[in-house]
């Protein structure tokens, strides 16, 4: 009886040590701020579609998307996390603000192509780790804004 107490004492703390490192991935801010760039990104980028779609090309502007909802607490200068969105010819650049969280000053370049009649955004050039980003980014199969 002792040793089953023992073993099913063990089996619980194994069953709360491999529930704690599903649920605790140290990366699961930053994949979500990732997620809420984008997000801003497909907000903005409805007529950069359009004009693709036509010219096959990008008109060349650039603009800072803030980042609502993303906690930048530890950020000494006080500074609000936000995305500088580069548009060129043929692709965009985001570029995520100076502060004291893991992907500042990193970059995720999207570029358009179609497949299926869509316009679909490549997301795999960059310097933010590719582990941070959508499983359609790392797998180069593109995001489509409608579904952000």
């Amino acid at each position: 009886m002792k040793n089953l107490v023992i073993f099913i004492f063990i089996a619980i703390l194994v069953a709360i040590g491999i529930m704690y490192s599903v649920f605790s991935d140290p990366e699961l801010e930053s994949k979500r701020i990732f997620e809420q760039a984008i997000s801003e990104f497909a907000k903005n980028a409805g007529g950069l579609e359009t004009q693709y779609k036509k010219d096959a090309a990008l008109p060349v502007s650039s603009k800072i998307l803030r980042l609502d909802g993303v906690d930048n607490q530890n950020d000494a200068s006080g500074a609000d996390p936000s995305i500088k969105m580069q548009v060129f010819a043929q692709y965009v650049v985001l570029t995520f603000s100076e502060g004291e969280w893991d992907v500042a000053n990193q970059t995720v370049v999207l570029e358009p192509f179609l497949k299926a009649e869509q316009l679909r955004w490549k997301c795999i050039n960059g310097s933010l780790l590719v582990r941070l980003r959508s499983k359609d980014c790392r797998l180069g199969n593109g995001i489509l804004i409608s579904e952000w």
